[in-house]
């Protein structure tokens, strides 16, 4: 487990998966790789198609080891390309709300009971944190590290931006959102 941490691994996965909105922990994980490890070093010793068995072996067992790693990055990037789908829409949601006459917070928790998952669960996470007492400022940069979307990051900075200097909050999310989907 030291040696691990010395890696980083075990909050680099921790990382990934909780981007890919997996429940699983870093330890389930290294299991999983653990596990798939002993089939491809089993089959590397039953059928040694490189020059010999224990490399066939160890790169069979190092490629089985490596799914359970790669299938979170799958589910990560499935993930992160719906969030980035539903972006412009929820900021489009945001900005009518706030129109509308109700305040930024109340805005983000309609956001986060309208929107499908899963957006609207990210939603619902940052209106929480800033429900709960954390200072928006800080509500948003963890939305912003739970979410590592250019976006996200855009979106963060205008709200930050907007409660320093002032000036229409719905009308700047209404622009993101048309740059956005002008981008795409």
């Amino acid at each position: 487990k030291g040696l691990l941490k010395s890696f980083h691994f075990s909050q680099h996965a921790q990382v990934q998966i909780q981007q890919a909105g997996m429940t699983w922990s870093p330890a389930h994980l290294l299991a999983a790789m653990g596990l798939m490890l002993i089939p491809g070093l089993g089959i590397g010793v039953a059928v040694p198609f490189l020059f010999n068995t224990p490399l066939t072996s160890i790169v069979l067992g190092l490629i089985l080891a490596s799914l359970p790693y790669f299938y979170v990055r799958h589910r990560r990037k499935k993930r992160m390309d719906a969030l980035e789908e539903q972006f412009p829409e929820a900021l489009d949601f945001l900005a009518r709300s706030m129109r509308a006459g109700h305040a930024f917070s109340i805005s983000l928790e309609m956001l986060g009971e309208e929107i499908p998952a899963p957006l609207g669960q990210e939603f619902r996470t940052l209106f929480n944190e800033q429900n709960l007492g954390a200072p928006l400022e800080t509500a948003l940069r963890n939305f912003t590290e739970r979410v590592p979307l250019l976006d996200v990051r855009f979106f963060t900075s205008s709200v930050l931006l907007q409660r320093q200097t002032g000036g229409n909050l719905s009308e700047i999310l209404a622009r993101l959102a048309y740059v956005i989907r002008e981008r795409f």
